[in-house]
This record gives structure tokens, sequence and C-alpha cells, in this order.
């Protein structure tokens, strides 16, 4: 067995943990939000609400919501066994995701159920609510991610490729 049973389990015993093996920073989300997008959100969606692509094809059983009350509760290692062995007729995906990455996507998941109940005063100040959105370098295509300007930065593609307006000429004048 591992020298880190806890790593590779998200157990105590025969009980999932209620705690991450490592501390969650904000490259943690960011990994757990990219992997959660491709591994979880075709059924779970992106926001977690059960209503991903796979389900609205006819899927024969939703997914649950990560927004209800039962896993709201539930340990963080709870989530880490499911993704490792499956649950229901979801199955595993332990030979597909690394053990790190399952832990990322856990931290994403408790992520997604605190934004969901979140409030103004869970905003830290400054932040202005809604967020500011990005401006966009390249909007990206559905087969393709946007991509985000640099701070500062305020020329979107578009404005890239619209044409300047020509001048307006005097009818009597002949153009230069």
């Amino acid at each position: 067995m591992h020298e880190d049973t806890y790593f590779y389990t998200g157990k105590i015993g025969n009980n999932p943990g209620g705690y991450m093996p490592f501390p969650v920073s904000k490259e943690v989300l960011q990994r757990g939000r990219e992997r959660f997008n491709i591994y979880c959100a075709p059924c779970h969606s992106r926001v977690g609400d059960g209503n991903g692509f796979v389900p609205s094809r006819g899927f024969a059983r939703t997914p649950p919501s990560f927004d209800i009350a039962r896993l709201q509760k539930a340990p963080l290692g709870y989530f880490y066994d499911v993704i490792t062995n499956g649950f229901g007729i979801m199955s595993d995906y332990s030979s597909q995701i690394p053990p790190r990455d399952r832990w990322d996507i856990v931290a994403y998941i408790r992520a997604l159920q605190l934004s969901q109940n979140a409030s103004l005063k869970d905003v830290p100040a400054g932040q202005q609510v809604p967020s500011t959105p990005p401006i966009l370098r390249e909007p990206g295509s559905g087969a393709t991610l946007p991509v985000v300007a640099p701070a500062g930065d305020s020329t979107s593609e578009n404005e890239k490729h619209e044409q300047p307006e020509k001048p307006e000429q005097p009818e009597n004048e002949e153009p230069k």
C-alpha cells in the first residue's frame, strides 16, 4: 500500500476524510477547474448542477447537483472516492485521472458549492459584483477557448478587425 493512504484513498480507515491532503491555492483551483471541465462537466455541467451535455441527450439518469444538501455536507474524501471508484452509473476515473488531479477536482467542486451559496458579505473588499467581464483578445470558436487580453490591453479581437471609417470628403473635391 502507499505510504500516504489518505492521499490515494480519500479515507481515514473506512470513512471519507474531511480535509485536503495539501494546501489549496489559486493554481490548484485552476487545475481542478480545467480537469473538471474535461472529465466531469459533460455529465455534471460546468456549474455542477447535473445538467451537462450527456444527460441532455436522453441519458437514463441525471447526476445530482453538487448543490443539494447531502453533497454540500459530504466530506471531501467522499468526492475523491467517487472519482476513484465510481458511484451508481458513474464509472471510475482512476485510470484516467491521476490522484493529484482528483484532489484538484475535489477542491474545485467545493469551490463550486461555495460559489452557489455565496452572499455579498463573502465578496472581498474592493471586488465589483458582478465582476467586470474580461476583455477578450480572441473570442474562441466553440472548439477553442477564448483568449483573455492582458490587463491594460483594451483592444479586443473584434475591434482589431473593424475597418476604420473613411473620412467624408466634400462632393466637389477629388480624392487625394
